[in-house]
């Protein structure tokens, strides 16, 4: 915060607009209240507040990362930037477009046409479930959706590395082995 901002420390959250709460996310990057707190010069108290009155109004998630000692980050839906640009087009359509483009390992078209439906496989499962975990997909994917895979480990390596730059999935990048699908 710069000394020419005219917000005492510790302000009341509610003379903090919701745009400007929100543009303290990038993308579905998590924060958690003492950071917000920090951003919007009041008690993280206050900012955790506001953080719950926006995840109860559907512009905020929020999720325990940590039991001991308790960690709660909060994080924009995917939803809420996922068509920035606006075309509105179904996510299917777009999810099938960005898989026709998407390179594929693989010595023959019908092999990594194969492997473009694992990863479409294991977008439809998280997009049903929203949350699962790499085992989740392992166990329940890997079998119907081998594709030419004799192990699910390097099965989930080519799946994986394609499944988080599909719209509306957050991949676990910022701990633990959750993925999310925050699409809608």
């Amino acid at each position: 915060m710069s000394d020419n901002d005219d917000r005492s420390w510790g302000q009341f959250v509610e003379e903090v607009p919701d745009e400007e709460l929100l543009s303290e996310f990038e993308g579905a990057e998590p924060r958690t209240a003492a950071e917000i707190a920090d951003a919007i010069a009041t008690t993280e108290y206050e900012a955790r507040s506001k953080l719950d009155a926006l995840c109860r109004a559907g512009e905020l998630r929020r999720k325990r990362v940590r039991e001991e000692p308790p960690l709660t980050v909060w994080f924009r839906p995917r939803a809420a930037f996922v068509d920035e640009d606006g075309d509105g087009r179904p996510v299917d359509e777009r999810v099938d477009e960005l898989l026709k483009d998407m390179e594929m390992p693989g010595v023959s078209g019908m092999m990594r046409d194969w492997r473009r439906d694992a990863v479409r496989a294991a977008f439809d499962r998280l997009r049903e479930d929203g949350e699962l975990e790499a085992a989740d997909f392992k166990r329940d994917v890997y079998p119907s959706h081998a594709a030419g895979y004799d192990d699910p480990e390097p099965w989930w390596e080519t799946v994986s590395e394609r499944l988080g730059d599909l719209p509306g999935v957050v991949d676990p990048h910022w701990g633990g082995e959750t993925w999310r699908y925050d699409g809608r």
